[in-house]
C-alpha cells in the first residue's frame, strides 16, 4: 500500500478567553471508498468512536468527567 497524497498542514486556532468549552477537531486522509475493507472500517469506527455509548465517550466523560462530546468519524 502506497503512501496517501497529502496537502500542506494547517493549524487554525480561535482563542476565546473565558469560553466555557473547547473544541478540538483533527483530520487526516482516510481510506478510499473503493478500498475492499471500507465497509468493515466504517463498522469498526461506529463501534469504537461513532456512537454516544462508545469507549471514547465513556472513558472521557463517564470515567473522568472531561467532556460530553467525544467521538470519531470516518
Amino acid at each position: 500500500m502506497g503512501s496517501p497524497e497529502t496537502t500542506d498542514s494547517k493549524l487554525i486556532l480561535v482563542d476565546r478567553p473565558g469560553a466555557p468549552q473547547t473544541t478540538l477537531v483533527c483530520f487526516s486522509i482516510g481510506l478510499a471508498r473503493s478500498t475492499p475493507d471500507y465497509a468493515p472500517v466504517e463498522v469498526m469506527n461506529t463501534d469504537l468512536g461513532g456512537l454516544f455509548s462508545s469507549p471514547h465517550q465513556h472513558e472521557l466523560a463517564g470515567a473522568h468527567g472531561y467532556t460530553y462530546g467525544a467521538g470519531s468519524f470516518f
